[in-house]
């Protein structure tokens, strides 16, 4: 059996940002840079530094305040690698605690990417081996066993822009005042009701 699992995502802004973006230095790397095109916004939203990860948080909320994009920003000088080092086994249902609502001016790259990959790897890495082969027993989905996942496919694609934000997919540094990504970061859509990540 081959999956495909599609969900789509298009939100609005509670706070738009600012139609008009202007070319800023953005870190791809420790050591280059490129100009990038950044959008700006202003309002009172939840921000903190999450020390588990050495790295501050931003909420962006979505109307309806359902929905919420956290970006978080690497504070340590290894950037997103050693957040992304930092990320097994820690709970982002523990971010809240670190988070206070301050009025704040944001500074995000107006940003868009889309990828596919075959996350088969990592699921059997986990150690979620039987669902790959004959020993999986799916016999809910078609009422016999013997049916097997033997590729999972998954498309990511992600837009932010002044008004919106979407995303569809199968399967620096932020102070209180002034919150300005300028290197590269890690973002998440987070689900309000149930805090599941997304």
């Amino acid at each position: 059996m081959l999956v495909f699992n599609a969900l789509y995502f298009k939100g609005n802004w509670s706070t738009p940002f600012s139609p008009n973006s202007e070319k800023r230095p953005f870190k791809v790397s420790p050591t280059e840079e490129v100009m990038v095109d950044m959008i700006h916004a202003e309002d009172e939203f939840e921000v903190g530094r999450v020390p588990d990860l050495d790295a501050w948080a931003i909420d962006l909320p979505y109307q309806g305040d359902r929905y919420s994009l956290m970006i978080l920003v690497p504070a340590a000088d290894d950037g997103l690698d050693g957040l992304l080092k930092r990320l097994p086994g820690f709970s982002f249902y523990n971010v809240d605690k670190h988070l206070t609502k301050l009025r704040t001016k944001v500074c995000i790259p107006k940003l868009g990417f889309h990828t596919i990959s075959k996350p088969k790897s990592s699921f059997v890495k986990s150690g979620i081996n039987d669902l790959f082969n004959t020993d999986a027993d799916l016999s809910g989905i078609s009422g016999s066993k013997g049916l097997y996942l033997e590729e999972l496919v998954q498309l990511v694609q992600f837009d932010i822009n002044p008004t919106e934000s979407s995303y569809n997919y199968l399967t620096s540094q932020l102070r209180s005042s002034y919150s300005k990504a300028k290197r590269l970061v890690l973002f998440l859509y987070i689900d309000g009701y149930s805090h599941f990540q997304h």
